[in-house]
Parts: C-alpha cells; structure tokens; sequence
C-alpha cells in the first residue's frame, strides 16, 4: 500500500510541475530567439554587442563597448523596433515615466529611457509599458543601469 501510494504521489507532483516545467523551456526558448535577433540585427549594423540585458520576451538593450554605440530591440509580434546609437551623438539621457491613477494610488504605467541627441533629435527606448506586461519585475533598475551607462 505504501509503494502504491508514492507511485501515485510521484505521479501528481510530476503532473503538478509539468506545466510550469513546460512554460519555463517555452520561455527559454523566446528568450534565446529574441537574443540571437538582437545580435542578428546589431552586426547588420555593424556593432559587436559585448554587454546586454534582456526582459520580458520582447525587449533587449545592449552595448558595443569598442564603437562606443547601444542598441535597442523591442519586439511585439511581427512589429520589431530596432534603434542604433552612438554614444558619441548623445547629447542628454534620462528617464520617463508616467503614471495612472487608481484609487488614489499612483501607479507606472510606463517605463521609458529618453535620449536627446546633439543633432535636436531624440530617441525614446521602451522598458515598461502597463499594456503589455503583466507587472514590473526590475525594470526600473535596469532602466537607470543603462541611463548611468549611457551618460
């Protein structure tokens, strides 16, 4: 009775962690994709990316450290934002955010690095946005992380 009662409790422990186990590969795997896009894209563009992070499954920002240029990739189905900088080029880089109300509570709604260029132009780089993700999980970190490394 007792060997028939493990055998079933191994049983529902592997049925229990299946799915989890199974949305982590799937995860994994997205990421990897994502990643290899990014760096697809990067060398089209001539940059070597030596430091990057990724997010979410549609997000990657990364840095060439030799050319002195960041790269930005936001994928979102088959939409894909791909941006190119020269750090040279950058004149001021900060952080927007905006906020929504919800019962008297303020809330980031989203997540963006601003850059404005020497030019007059001006780049903004998603890191969050409410609509699209289900909640923050260390983007404002990561946010001022490239902010710093970029000014």
């Amino acid at each position: 009775m007792d060997t028939i009662s493990m055998i079933i409790g191994m049983g529902f422990l592997v049925l229990f962690t299946l799915p989890f186990l199974l949305i982590r590969i799937s995860n994994v795997k997205k990421e990897r994709l994502l990643i290899a896009r990014f760096k697809q894209l990067s060398e089209k563009n001539n940059v070597v990316i030596s430091e990057f992070d990724c997010w979410n499954k549609q997000y990657v920002i990364g840095m060439d450290t030799d050319k002195n240029a960041v790269c930005y990739l936001h994928v979102l189905e088959a939409n894909e934002v791909f941006e190119k900088i020269l750090l040279s080029d950058v004149k001021l880089v900060h952080s927007n955010r905006t906020y929504y109300t919800i019962l008297n509570e303020e809330l980031i709604d989203r997540l963006e690095l601003a850059i404005e260029l020497k030019s007059g132009g001006s780049a903004n780089l998603e890191f969050y946005n409410r609509e699209l993700s289900n909640g923050l999980s260390g983007e404002i970190k990561l946010l001022e992380k490239w902010q710093n490394k970029m000014n």
